[in-house]
């Protein structure tokens, strides 16, 4: 038979027949005069075999040893057994996996308060812990960089006290008329007067 009467016979496509004899899972054909492939009845069992062995999921190397240990008849069924309950402790495996997976799924479909995409919960979630203290600290760090000229000012008046030392006036009343208090009392040139807030004059 011809690889499409393969492919028919095995319910499968010529292309997964020439990978799987590329690869060295199917044998190479003999040819006909024509130079086209001719398959046998043994193909046709050994190609059923290995596509219900990927249907499965055994890996390609387990089909490709199971196979081999399929042509000594005689030998204990032993390594045949050890692969499947390999493959099954990776079935069991990803089950967990997918297990924890939907109840992840379902907590942050849980957590959805069909708002705005800003106030998504579930965007959110996405985002690493650590890229959001990331973000975090860029903002703090951020809040720190701004020069005094935008700093929020307010005046800071330094009047003499008893002894003549000039003190801090910074807490004076609302009602104080700040206006008098510069004619009358003795402030100092320039702009000391003017701080940020948090650096208040000392005497």
């Amino acid at each position: 038979m011809n690889i499409g009467d393969l492919a028919r016979a095995a319910d499968t496509k010529a292309e997964t027949i020439r990978y799987y004899e590329r690869i060295g899972l199917l044998p190479p054909p003999p040819r006909t005069a024509g130079n086209y492939r001719d398959y046998s009845a043994a193909d046709v069992s050994r190609l059923a075999f290995t596509r219900r062995g990927r249907d499965l999921g055994f890996s390609i190397e387990q089909i490709r040893a199971l196979l081999a240990l399929a042509e000594h008849k005689e030998q204990s069924c032993e390594a045949v057994g050890a692969i499947a309950h390999e493959h099954l402790a990776e079935v069991k495996r990803k089950l967990a996996e997918l297990s924890a997976l939907r109840r992840a799924l379902e907590s942050l479909i849980g957590q959805c308060r069909h708002g705005t995409v800003a106030e998504c919960r579930i965007l959110e979630a996405l985002v690493p812990d650590a890229l959001n203290r990331k973000r975090a600290q860029r903002t703090m760090t951020h809040a720190f960089r701004f020069p005094l000229s935008q700093q929020r000012l307010r005046p800071v008046v330094r009047l003499p006290g008893s002894d003549g030392a000039l003190r801090d006036g910074s807490a004076l009343s609302k009602k104080t008329n700040f206006g008098n208090l510069f004619h009358k009392n003795r402030v100092p040139s320039g702009d000391s007067w003017l701080r940020p807030i948090g650096q208040r004059a000392h005497a």
